[in-house]
């Protein structure tokens, strides 16, 4: 009987530690989306105050440049840190030939990831803060067309019913924001979406690039995270201070001019943002950094109209943007799509894969 009592006793109290566990691990993956929203909106609100009042408007790839800088000293002091507390390189890199040969394959990524932040710009200065948001969305079908016909998967209805509704409700939102009455939006639509379909088109192939060289290194621990967002961000930078020499910017455009706010909290929030993505790409997934971007839509409504005292838009603009939250977020949380040439369609393929 006291056998029996005791092992009762162990039972709740793992069931007890699990059950905390499990509240602790989804408070942190909770928390951890909430405040990359909070990024998000808060560096899209500041780029828009930057563009209309400094020199961001005037030299874009100068404050790209610097935001790299800023993310590769946060990941040097990390990996310092690192190496210091294991007392050997080892930890970090295998050899120096393979840090060679990470700095020339993350040159592809870093362009790719540099000309989307660029695109990312021109973007926020043709539609604001929230209109570029809602206009992000617009990747989804980049990203259907990527995974039909790169990778070879296979799309259910309901993936393909929220391509077509959260396409049809950005596009719904920025024709109503521009006529609604006191627009000042008179800029044309290229203007807007040329910029975000080429951004995610060259993020895409960025990412896809990324993904192939953290599996192909970190595989026998060859090198640690760190030294892949390192030499991502170093070749970001040197791709973004090579650009700023053919971008002819104003002659008046000085660096220290990057170093007033709010040009410099702009670029603060933007390093934030990318350290962020690092770190939930590492501890959630590619999903969860999605529906976070879509939730800042949203979000940039009711934070603008707090801190910059914006004016909430009209009931159908509303609708239009919680439309886009909706079918975009429903994309995200859907299963994966299957892989076509895995996937068998009938007993004769079945057959055929055993």
């Amino acid at each position: 009987m006291a056998s029996m009592n005791m092992a009762m006793k162990k039972a709740s109290n793992h069931n007890n530690s699990t059950g905390s566990h499990t509240s602790s691990s989804v408070s942190y993956r909770v928390g951890l989306i909430c405040g990359f929203v909070i990024l998000i909106v808060a560096q899209s609100l500041a780029t828009e105050r930057s563009l209309k009042s400094s020199h961001l408007a005037y030299s874009p790839w100068h404050a790209i440049c610097l935001s790299e800088v800023m993310k590769l000293t946060v990941n040097v002091i990390y990996a310092s840190f690192l190496l210091v507390r294991a007392r050997g390189s080892n930890v970090l890199v295998a050899d120096k030939h393979v840090l060679a040969q990470l700095l020339i394959r993350y040159i592809l990524p870093a362009l790719g990831y540099t000309a989307a932040n660029a695109l990312g710009l021109f973007a926020v200065d043709a539609a604001g803060a929230t209109g570029a948001l809602v206009a992000g969305q617009m990747r989804l079908p980049t990203t259907a067309a990527i995974w039909q016909v790169v990778m070879g998967k296979r799309m259910s209805m309901a993936h393909w019913t929220c391509i077509v509704g959260t396409v049809t409700c950005c596009i719904s939102y920025e024709l109503l924001r521009r006529l609604a009455p006191g627009s000042k939006a008179n800029n044309h639509l290229w203007r807007l979406y040329v910029p975000t379909l080429l951004g995610s088109v060259a993020s895409a192939i960025a990412g896809a690039s990324n993904e192939r060289l953290l599996k192909r290194f970190s595989s026998g621990k060859r090198a640690h995270s760190s030294i892949h967002n390192a030499c991502l961000c170093a070749n970001a930078a040197l791709a973004a201070l090579a650009m700023s020499h053919f971008a002819a910017p104003a002659p008046d455009v000085r660096w220290n001019a990057l170093l007033e706010p709010p040009t410099a909290l702009a670029v603060a929030l933007h390093a934030a943002v990318g350290i962020c993505v690092s770190v939930i790409l590492k501890d959630l997934s590619l999903p969860h950094k999605a529906i976070a971007g879509t939730l800042a839509a949203p979000a940039s409504v009711a934070f603008g109209y707090v801190v910059f005292g914006k004016p909430f838009p009209d009931a159908p603009r509303a609708a239009a943007l919680l439309g886009v939250a909706i079918c975009s977020c429903t994309f995200h949380a859907l299963p994966m799509p299957t892989d076509d040439r895995s996937a068998p369609r009938n007993a004769e393929d079945e057959k055929k894969l055993r």
